[in-house]
């Protein structure tokens, strides 16, 4: 069995969206009985590093999914982003169609840093794309970009229509060490109680 974690790491300098707070990170210490404890304190948006949309992020109707999990978890397919849904399909149909359920784009030849995400995805998913995922009962959508959509797109076209459909948004994901195929997929997003939007999460593919 190969782990493959697809989750950057979170420092003081991990690159967020354009006028989002920077991640503060820092160490603390206390005294207990004349001990020493450390422990770290954390200030960041629930948006930093890699991490996942829900579908609150866009819906003020979005009251929670007791599905989360079962959406995040399970077999997938990392796969290029594609040009068109006939492309997509050379890609996907040869793999089980529980796997069609949640797609991972790897946009990035080799190992790229955070920041590189952060001019990422060039080109918008294309709708006949988003529309044969849809069909096809997708729950999940990945990529080793900063969003769904272009940076400069205003309108977000793509995170809209996948909220429509309760689907759920991976964002900068680290697929450097993932080839094209099938894999097991396990994200857990911290609970979060009051954050409908989202949240960070530790991701791993698992391959049998």
């Amino acid at each position: 069995m190969r782990i493959i974690d697809i989750t950057y790491e979170i420092c003081n300098n991990t690159p967020v969206w354009p006028g989002s707070e920077n991640p503060k990170i820092h160490g603390e210490e206390m005294k207990v009985e004349g001990h020493t404890i450390h422990t770290t304190k954390i200030s960041m948006t629930t948006h930093t590093g890699t991490h996942v949309d829900f579908p609150g992020h866009m819906r003020e109707d979005y009251a929670g999914g007791e599905d989360k999990l079962s959406a995040l978890c399970g077999k997938c397919i990392v796969c290029p982003w594609p040009k068109d849904a006939d492309e997509l399909k050379k890609h996907v149909e040869k793999f089980s169609k529980e796997a069609r359920k949640r797609i991972l784009f790897k946009i990035n030849e080799g190992d790229a840093p955070l920041e590189k995400l952060y001019s990422l995805p060039k080109n918008p998913i294309p709708a006949d794309v988003l529309k044969y995922l849809l069909d096809e009962g997708m729950v999940l959508i990945g990529m080793d970009a900063c969003s769904a959509d272009p940076p400069q797109s205003k309108d977000f076209p793509a995170h809209k229509k996948l909220f429509e459909n309760n689907c759920y948004i991976i964002e900068n994901l680290n697929l450097s060490g993932a080839e094209f195929g099938e894999y097991e997929l396990f994200c857990l997003p911290l609970p979060l109680k009051e954050a409908r939007d989202g949240a960070p999460c530790r991701a791993v593919l698992v391959k049998r």
